[in-house]
Parts: structure tokens; C-alpha cells; sequence
């Protein structure tokens, strides 16, 4: 399971200060041109999440192609409970994190659920 957020907030170390803590969960710095620059990486439940930056300079793409608005990303990738992150973000952070797009793989089958921007928080 995968899940994609945007994160109201500048860039990723704006990010980081917001989420941090709503996580508890402590965040590595780490870099990388085709990621966008710097970014930061926390193992959680068996999985990882990800802050980001949504643009990427060294590709001159977006990470979010139809959510430019957002400059920062939350990854959740393979964590045991991916809903109660969201209904914790959901509760903690409010309108300030979206749930954009889940992706769900199983068994060489691949199913999307794209959310689409209308004001509701994560």
C-alpha cells in the first residue's frame, strides 16, 4: 500500500517541523538530485514514510504532476496500518495534509484510488 500526500507548507523542512511530531517518529536528512534535493526518511511499522519536495529540479518534473500546488509530499509506502496514520494526520494536522492517491499492489495486480483536491483534509 502506498499513499501520497500534499502537505500545506513551503518546503521540506517546514514540513518536517509540522509532521515530526504529529509522528513521533524520527526522521533521517538525506539527499538526492533525482528526488528533488534534500528530503527527509523515517522507517515506520515495517515500512517507510517520506517528506519531499514535489518539484524536481534535476528531472524538471513534478513528483505530483496534478498537484503542483503543494511544493511538499508526504510518501507512505508498506506501513501495517496506512489508515490510522491518515486518521492521525487527519485529527493532528487537519486541512494543513491531503490525501491524494493510494496505490495498492497484490499479488502482480495493481489497483489506484486518486483523490481529487476539493478542500477535505486527509
Amino acid at each position: 500500500m502506498f499513499d501520497e500526500y500534499g502537505v500545506w507548507e513551503p518546503d521540506v523542512e517546514a514540513a518536517l517541523r509540522t509532521l515530526g511530531p504529529v509522528l513521533g517518529i524520527p526522521f533521517n536528512a538525506h539527499y538526492s538530485d533525482y528526488l528533488g534535493g534534500d528530503y527527509y526518511r523515517a522507517s515506520h511499522q515495517r515500512g517507510e514514510v517520506a517528506i519531499r519536495p514535489n518539484y524536481l529540479y534535476f528531472t524538471k518534473s513534478w513528483a505530483a504532476e496534478d498537484h503542483r500546488e503543494f511544493s511538499t509530499l508526504l510518501f507512505v509506502s508498506g506501513i501495517a496500518d496506512p489508515d490510522g496514520l491518515r486518521q492521525l494526520l487527519q485529527e493532528r494536522c487537519g486541512s494543513r495534509v491531503v490525501w491524494l492517491k493510494r496505490v495498492s499492489v497484490e499479488k502482480n495486480r495493481k489497483s489506484e484510488v486518486i483523490f481529487k483536491l476539493n478542500g477535505h483534509s486527509a
